[in-house]
């Protein structure tokens, strides 16, 4: 028997994964930073790749009339290879060099990450669990150094850092 909808529990990777869509959708790229007919989001994860995998089995999706495309980065220097829109970042892979090369990737893509940590290093979004909802906090310093930028509809549920 199905579980009434408002009985489901969903684990915070999954809701983070559906969050990342909504982010891309809301984002303003500088010119020649979106891709012709791709989104490229791109998941840099431990050998687990939870985020990736549960991406891959969404529906295939379009966002602003171009495919949305899973890229799994095996290594952090294929990070500037790829054409990423949205960098999602798991908490295995997090390290000093990361946060250094974040400092200029943000600046024409969404990093996102999934811990607390994450935007007082040098990320730009994190989502995190609290209070049995999901929280996304936005790092004021990356996003003012950013050229991205977001929709008003996003800016009023997040949380500044």
């Amino acid at each position: 028997m199905a579980k009434p909808a408002h009985a489901q529990s969903f684990k915070p990777e999954q809701l983070r994964t559906s969050f990342l869509h909504h982010i891309v959708h809301y984002a303003t790229y500088p010119q020649g930073q979106m891709g012709n007919d791709r989104i490229g989001f791109c998941f840099y994860e431990g050998p687990e790749k939870t985020h990736f995998s549960i991406f891959q089995s969404l529906p295939a999706k379009k966002l602003k009339d171009r495919n949305a495309v899973a890229v799994e980065i095996e290594n952090i220097s294929d990070i500037g290879t790829q054409k990423c829109q949205l960098l999602f970042v798991s908490r295995q892979v997090e390290s000093s060099e990361l946060f250094l090369k974040l400092q200029d990737w943000n600046k024409r893509m969404v990093s996102v990450g999934e811990t607390r940590d994450f935007v007082e290093r040098g990320g730009l979004i994190t989502i995190v669990p609290l209070q049995s909802k999901m929280k996304i906090f936005l790092s004021r310093k990356q996003y003012e150094n950013s050229d991205l930028k977001f929709s008003s509809l996003l800016l009023k549920r997040v949380n500044f850092r």
